[in-house]
C-alpha cells in the first residue's frame, strides 16, 4: 500500500444559493441580458442593492460583450477598441481613450462594487482553464462552451433559484405568461449541445438551430431524469392550461346546446315562456368523498338537488381577462405547432363555431398513430372520418369496389358556399407531420422515460379531478 498526497490548490466553500445565482448569471450573460445580470450581482454581493442601474448596464455591455465572443485577450482588446471607436487615426484614438478613461472613472467613483473572497479563486481557475483551451482553439469562448452544461442544470435542478432562472429563460423578462415555444426548443437544443448564436456572438434564445435535435431526441430528454425541473415547471403550466381549456370548452358547448334545444320549441310566445331551459331543470347530484390520498370513496356519497346551470357555473367558472389572454396565447402556440384545428380545440371554437375542428384533429392523430396502409379497413374508416371532418361527399363507388377509396383531399367552404381546394389554414399536412413525429417519439421512449411520462400524466389527472371535486363540493355541502 502506498500513501499519496494530492495538492489541488486553494479551496473555497460556496453556498448553494450563490451557486444557483451563478447559474442564473451565466444564462443572463450568455443572452446579454445585463439588466437581469445586475440583479444577479446584487444577490452575489458584488453590487449594492441601490446600484444605479442606468449607469451600470451600459458599462456592462461595453466590458462583457467582447468577452462573450471569446478568442482570448487579443480579440477582446480588438473588440474593445472597436466598441470605443479606436482606429488608426489620431482623433479616433484620442476620442476612444477619452471614453475609456471616462468609463473607468465612472466605475471607480460611482459604482461601489466588491469582490467576494471566493471570486478570486474562481477567476484564477477560469483563467487557467481558458488559457489551456485557447491554446488548442484560438476561437474558444468560455461562456458559450459552458452554456450547454448550464442549460442542463436549469432543466434538472428544482431549487427555487434555478426554477426562477428557468422561468425567465422560457418566458422572457418577468418569467410570466405562456412558455415561448421557440425558447423552449432553443433551451432543449442547448442542453443537448447545440447552441444558436446571434450576430453579436451571444446565445439567441429566440431562434431554433437549423440543425437542431429531432422530436424523438427532444421528447426523450424531457422525460429523462435529467429534466425533472423542466417537467415540474411544464406540469404546472399543463395543469393551468388544461383547466382553462376545459372551462372554456364546457361553457361554450353548454351555451350552444342550450340555444339549439330552445330552437326546437315552436315559436309561440306563451309556449316559449312556459318551457324552461334544460339548464334550469333541477336534478340530483351525487359526489363521492375524497380520501386523504385524493382517491374517491364510492361507498360514502354526498348528494344535493341542483340545476345543470349551477353545476356548469361551479365546475367551469367564467374566465377573467387575464385567463382569457393566457388562453389566447395558448391557442397561438397550438396553431404555430399543431395547426389551426388544435387552436380551435384550445380556444373553445370546436365546441361552438367550428365543431368539426376536433374531428379533424382526431383524424390527424389517428392517422399519425396507426399509419394505416391504403386499401385496408383501417384506411377506409379513417377516410370516411376525413370526408366527414372536411365536408367531402362520400365516394359511393367504394361500396361496389369492395376496397377503400382514394384518400380524400381536404376542402373548405368558401364564402359563396362552394367547396374549394384546401388552403394553408385548413391543410392538415403540417399538423399531421408534427403529430406523426410526436407519435414516433412516444413509441421510442425507454422504460425510465415512460415511467416519468406516466407519473406526469397521472399527476395532471389527479390535480384535475381534485379541482373539480373542490368546485362541486359546495353544491352538496
Amino acid at each position: 500500500k502506498k500513501l499519496a498526497l494530492l495538492d489541488f490548490g486553494l479551496v473555497a466553500s460556496i453556498e448553494q444559493s450563490d451557486r444557483d445565482t451563478m447559474v442564473s448569471a451565466l444564462i443572463h450573460l450568455a443572452n446579454k441580458d445585463y439588466a437581469s445580470l445586475v440583479e444577479d450581482f446584487v444577490l452575489l454581493d458584488i453590487l449594492p442593492a441601490d446600484t444605479n442601474r442606468a449607469t451600470v448596464i451600459p458599462l456592462m455591455d461595453k466590458a462583457l460583450t467582447p468577452y462573450i465572443q471569446g478568442g482570448g485577450a487579443q480579440r477582446y482588446a480588438d473588440e474593445v477598441r472597436r466598441t470605443y471607436g479606436i482606429d488608426d487615426t489620431v482623433s479616433g484614438t484620442a476620442g476612444g481613450f477619452q471614453q475609456i478613461t471616462g468609463d473607468m472613472l465612472t466605475v471607480l467613483n460611482e459604482v461601489p462594487f466588491a469582490i467576494p473572497p471566493y471570486f478570486a479563486l474562481l477567476a484564477r481557475a477560469i483563467i487557467t482553464l481558458e488559457g489551456i483551451a485557447l491554446t488548442g482553439n484560438p476561437d474558444y469562448a468560455l461562456v458559450l462552451e459552458a452554456y450547454p452544461f448550464v442549460a442542463r442544470k436549469l432543466l434538472s435542478d428544482d431549487r427555487p433559484g434555478v426554477q426562477k432562472a428557468l422561468q425567465e429563460a422560457l418566458y422572457g423578462s418577468g418569467g410570466k405568461g405562456v412558455p415561448n415555444a421557440r425558447r423552449f426548443a432553443s433551451l432543449l437544443n442547448s442542453a443537448l449541445g447545440i447552441v444558436e448564436r446571434s450576430g453579436g456572438g451571444a446565445v439567441d434564445l429566440d431562434r431554433v438551430p437549423e440543425d437542431g435535435v429531432e422530436a424523438g431526441e427532444a421528447l426523450a430528454y424531457v422525460f429523462s431524469n435529467g429534466a425533472a425541473s423542466l417537467r415540474e415547471l411544464l406540469g404546472g403550466e399543463a395543469e393551468t392550461a388544461g383547466d382553462l381549456i376545459l372551462r372554456q370548452t364546457l361553457r361554450r358547448a353548454v351555451v350552444t346546446l342550450d340555444a339549439r334545444a330552445r330552437s326546437l320549441v315552436p315559436p309561440l310566445p306563451f309556449l316559449r315562456d312556459a318551457v324552461p331551459s334544460p339548464l334550469d331543470v333541477p336534478g340530483p347530484l351525487l359526489l363521492p368523498q375524497l380520501a386523504a390520498d385524493g382517491s374517491a370513496a364510492p361507498s360514502s356519497l354526498r348528494s344535493g338537488i341542483v340545476t345543470p346551470r349551477e353545476v356548469v357555473d361551479a365546475l367551469a367558472p367564467p374566465l377573467d381577462r387575464t385567463e382569457e389572454i393566457y388562453l389566447l396565447s395558448l391557442a397561438d402556440l397550438a396553431k404555430e405547432t399543431l395547426g389551426p384545428d388544435a387552436a380551435a380545440v384550445v380556444n373553445g371554437d370546436a365546441a361552438s363555431t367550428d365543431p368539426l375542428a376536433a374531428l379533424r384533429l382526431l383524424v390527424n392523430v389517428a392517422e399519425a398513430q396507426t399509419g394505416a396502409l391504403p386499401g385496408t379497413p383501417a384506411a377506409a374508416g379513417l377516410d370516411a372520418l376525413r370526408r366527414v371532418a372536411y365536408g367531402i361527399p362520400p365516394d359511393p363507388r367504394a361500396l361496389f369496389r369492395g376496397r377503400a377509396p382514394a384518400p380524400a383531399q381536404p376542402t373548405h367552404i368558401a364564402q359563396d358556399g362552394h367547396a374549394m381546394a384546401s388552403s394553408a389554414s385548413t391543410d392538415p399536412n403540417t399538423a399531421q407531420n408534427a403529430l406523426a413525429d410526436m407519435s414516433r417519439a412516444l413509441a421510442a421512449l425507454d422504460v425510465e422515460q415512460r415511467v416519468n411520462l406516466n407519473a406526469s400524466t397521472r399527476k395532471l389527472v389527479d390535480a384535475a379531478l381534485r379541482k373539480a371535486y373542490e368546485r362541486l363540493e359546495p353544491l352538496v355541502a
